[in-house]
């Protein structure tokens, strides 16, 4: 199933890419995954895991494969105005963030709301951390 993904160059030490390709396609939300990830994983399970809870990874997100550098999350949300924004296998200071955020839990940074999570392969096999994204995820896009 092929969808978009945007590789990000770098810029100094933090990592850019053109967002004016996607303004006139506003995304409910940002995804960002480690360039590690396998690509079944990020071909196969994370559409499903958006589709359980109606979004389709082709017209609702904007996936971002990172090749484990600091990214500025923040300039590129706020310019294509996400308020969502979930990260798989990151802490929040590689996404430019300097809060102490959970794991599994919807962290609000001003109008922002951020999920962490482990990487697809570890949720692949781990039921209860799973279950703990899937809670969140309803919660972020289905209440």
């Amino acid at each position: 199933m092929p969808f978009d993904t945007f590789e990000l160059t770098a810029v100094s030490d933090q990592h850019e890419f053109d967002v004016a390709q996607f303004k006139s396609n506003p995304c409910k939300v940002m995804i960002v995954l480690s360039a590690s990830e396998d690509k079944d994983l990020r071909e196969n399970l994370l559409p499903k895991i958006l589709k359980a809870v109606n979004l389709d990874i082709n017209k609702d997100a904007i996936v971002v494969i990172s090749d484990d550098k600091r990214i500025d999350i923040i300039k590129t949300v706020t310019t294509l105005n996400i308020n969502t924004i979930i990260v798989f296998g990151f802490l929040p200071s590689a996404v430019s963030l300097n809060v102490d955020a959970k794991k599994y839990k919807i962290n609000t940074v001003g109008d922002r709301q951020f999920m962490f999570s482990d990487s697809l392969s570890i949720i692949a096999t781990n039921k209860e951390r799973k279950m703990a994204l899937w809670e969140n995820l309803q919660t972020l896009f289905l209440s």
